[in-house]
């Protein structure tokens, strides 16, 4: 689903106020698909404790509102730029973003990418990612939180109870993204 199916509110609830943004880039024919970039509140959440994140094939960062910032966006592409100049030797790319407030690039030295803003307010209409990618990524990691939450009720579990950890989540979203498949990109990227 991609809203909720709640018929009513419940009463007496405390939301959940636990948020993760997550960052995806792929190329035009789907063969390189970077891992995702998560970012939560807490550097090191307690499930993260006997973990070496390292090994989960995602980068962790964080701030106090799990948001985007420049900051995070700009050592992001740093590192994109250097995995780039290591992988293809001269050979630039080029990497399309949105008009989003944190993707500011001036002060940045990239060497192996070319950075294209699309235009105000099309992004919908002319982003890849936006075209189907994110779209099928998200169908994926709702099956797998769903099928999640139905295991959790059949072993006797109260919903209200429920209480997913970040590790558990961030597992789910790699699964997801890995779920996402080269020709959906393709023809995402064909699409627009």
């Amino acid at each position: 689903p991609d809203r909720t199916l709640a018929t009513r509110r419940i009463s007496g609830r405390k939301k959940n106020k636990e948020r993760l943004s997550i960052a995806l880039c792929a190329n035009a024919d789907g063969s390189h698909k970077l891992p995702p970039l998560i970012i939560g509140k807490y550097a090191n959440p307690r499930c993260f404790k006997n973990i070496n994140i390292r090994n989960l094939s995602m980068t962790y960062r964080n701030n106090n509102k799990a948001w985007m910032l420049t900051t995070l966006f700009q050592d992001w592409l740093r590192d994109f730029d250097r995995q780039v100049g290591q992988k293809h030797r001269g050979q630039r790319v080029l990497l399309l973003l949105d008009n989003c407030s944190s993707h500011k690039i001036e002060g940045l030295n990239l060497l192996n990418v070319d950075v294209h803003f699309l235009p105000p307010n099309t992004t919908s209409k002319i982003q890849p990612m936006d075209s189907g990618i994110i779209m099928s990524f998200k169908k994926h990691y709702r099956y797998y939180h769903i099928h999640w939450i139905l295991e959790q009720i059949e072993a006797g579990q109260y919903i209200q109870d429920l209480k997913m950890s970040v590790l558990q989540v961030i597992q789910y979203i790699i699964q997801g993204w890995n779920e996402v498949t080269t020709e959906t990109i393709s023809n995402c990227w064909n699409h627009t």
